[in-house]
């Protein structure tokens, strides 16, 4: 095709306009594009004709149409079909959300809770403990248990671990005193907390959710794990609280008591006559605690505290119904009976065996554990609530013996050399036993929960757990 020599240099110089303007959508983009207008404005301005600024502007509508077009497509094309695009196969655990990969069924938001110092963090991944790095733990009660790593002065002693009976950490609480916390009965434990640089016994339930005793309007839960308050501890297993208010101002001061239940919701309110219900029936060693009932042995008083009523000995017989009549019995070694701790009529008179028995226990669920000792070896029997044998009492082996029963059964541990000799019972006769290392007479064992808790003094025996058939627990 032959192009006129007149119109040659123009229709060139607007190809070559053209070619930089394509050139700008797909490679250079913007401002190629712009180069290409700038050059046909030079040439709008150098030539006169009408038609060539006609086209002219007709090219450069064109090629502004052109850019635009071109950049929409490039956007396109980001997303469209043509691209391969990654997938990720997902479980029916998981979901997808873009880039990322979350467990549905995994926490995301630490649900710690940290006030006065303290720290509550549930362990949403359940995490296992390292029975290797325990130094101190309590028994198990409602499948739960509480451990400690670390020697008693580290900081890492201060970190409670609850554990499951898999070893699997439910929750822990940092920020701890020295003293143990209790097991759990009712869903409840007493755990010792450092609020605000005090120490402070706080309820924790099976949650970790920690009520201070200033959730509940007082100064103090009436409670203590290790013991000093018998009476006040039973009650606490019982599924009962008492608490104290303190209110001072410049006059003077009260002092108050309430009574709470294992919901934590109050029975009786704070007033005078809780509090002397509290000091008269809270003297170490002299009264007792049954299924929500407190008994002063000095005044033959019973005080029900659920209905926060107080009755003459008299009066409660005549209504009260034990599951057990052996509920109401306690014993006296010396001189081998079991008696009722209202009446003091005598229930159980051994007094035939008294040259030879060893060691006599509290009655549960109709039964009791006896020891003898014939001075040549001692024997182990369980007694039923007529006095006879549940079976021909089981000579044991090794020396020195604690007795532990829960629920009809019955553990035994006796020192046998360096190590501990263990024997498992139930009403029929024993049905299992096992030697396990230990420390000699220094070693604690118990047994609670269907679960054997040994704990030793030393690095010698590491604490540990050991199910019925004395296989380690975790």
């Amino acid at each position: 095709m032959q192009i006129s020599t007149e119109y040659g240099v123009d229709y060139m110089v607007l190809a070559v306009s053209v070619g930089l303007a394509t050139i700008g959508v797909c490679v250079f983009g913007a401002v190629a594009s712009v180069a290409a207008l700038f050059i046909l404005y030079l040439f709008y301005l150098l030539e006169e004709k009408k038609m060539k600024k006609l086209i002219a502007l007709l090219l450069a509508l064109v090629m502004v149409a052109s850019m635009l077009v071109g950049c929409e497509t490039n956007s396109t094309n980001k997303d469209s079909g043509k691209i391969p695009i990654e997938t990720v196969e997902t479980t029916d655990d998981e979901t997808t959300n873009g880039d990322e990969t979350t467990d549905s069924n995994e926490t995301t938001d630490c649900d710690d809770t940290e006030e006065g110092g303290f720290t509550n963090t549930p362990d949403t991944k359940r995490e296992k403990i390292d029975a290797s790095k325990i130094t101190s733990s309590t028994m198990f009660s409602e499948g739960k248990a509480w451990v400690r790593y670390g020697k008693i002065t580290s900081e890492e002693y201060t970190t409670l671990y609850c554990i499951n009976k898999q070893g699997e950490i439910l929750f822990t609480i940092s920020d701890t005193f020295l003293n143990s916390p209790s097991p759990f009965y009712n869903g409840l434990s007493i755990v010792p907390i450092m609020i605000d640089g005090e120490g402070v016994y706080c309820i924790c339930d099976e949650n970790g959710n920690i009520t201070k005793p200033s959730d509940v309007g007082a100064r103090e839960f009436l409670i203590n794990p290790e013991f000093t308050d018998k009476c006040m501890y039973e009650l606490f297993k019982d599924g009962y609280i008492f608490a104290k208010k303190v209110e001072s101002s410049f006059s003077g001061s009260s002092v108050t008591a309430a009574i709470f239940n294992s919901s934590l919701e109050i029975v009786a309110g704070y007033s005078e006559e809780i509090l002397a219900v509290y000091n008269q029936y809270s003297r170490y060693g002299r009264d007792e605690c049954y299924e929500g009932y407190l008994f002063d042995l000095d005044q033959y008083t019973v005080f029900d505290v659920r209905e926060a009523k107080e009755f003459d000995t008299g009066e409660f017989l005549s209504s009260f119904e034990p599951k057990y009549a052996s509920d109401m019995w306690d014993y006296d070694s010396k001189s081998c009976v079991y008696y009722d701790v209202v009446s003091n009529a005598i229930t159980i008179d051994l007094s035939q065996y008294s040259n030879t028995i060893y060691g006599m226990y509290a009655f549960e669920n109709g039964f009791a554990p006896i020891v003898f000792d014939s001075g040549y070896g001692r024997f182990f029997s369980v007694i039923k609530e007529d006095g006879s044998f549940c079976f021909e009492p089981v000579e044991l082996s090794g020396h020195g013996f604690s007795v532990s029963s829960y629920d009809g059964k019955y553990m035994l541990a006796t020192v046998k050399g360096m190590n501990m000799l263990i024997e498992v019972f139930d009403v029929n006769g024993k049905i299992a036993e096992a030697v396990v290392e230990a420390e000699g007479t220094s070693t604690t064992v118990r047994f609670y929960d269907d679960v054997i808790y040994i704990q030793g003094t030393s690095t010698i025996l590491k604490n540990c757990y050991y199910s019925l058939n004395l296989e380690p627990l975790f």
